[in-house]
C-alpha cells in the first residue's frame, strides 16, 4: 500500500491551493475562480484609461479589484507593418 507522509501532503496541498483573496468590504476570504473573474476599465481624464481584472465576492457581491492589466505590445506585428 502506498501511504503519502503528512509532509508531503501538505505540500501537495499548498502548491496546488488556488489563489485566495480577502474582500475589502466583508473581509471574507474566497477563492478566486478564472471563470468568474472579468475585466474593468477605469476612465481617468480624457485619454487615460485603466483596465483591471476583478471578482465579486460570493458573499456581498461587491467588486474586488485583483490585479491591473498591462498593454500588450507585439513587436512582431510593429515590424511587419513597415
Amino acid at each position: 500500500m502506498n501511504c503519502i507522509s503528512k509532509e508531503n501532503l501538505k505540500r501537495w496541498r499548498e502548491k496546488n491551493k488556488k489563489p485566495e483573496r480577502k474582500c475589502v468590504v466583508c473581509g471574507n476570504n474566497f477563492e478566486i475562480e478564472i471563470d468568474k473573474k472579468y475585466v474593468v476599465k477605469i476612465q481617468e481624464g480624457l485619454i487615460n484609461k485603466t483596465y483591471y481584472d476583478a471578482v465579486d465576492c460570493p458573499r456581498c457581491g461587491c467588486q474586488n479589484i485583483i490585479w491591473k492589466r498591462e498593454e500588450i505590445v507585439d513587436k512582431f506585428a510593429e515590424k511587419t507593418k513597415k
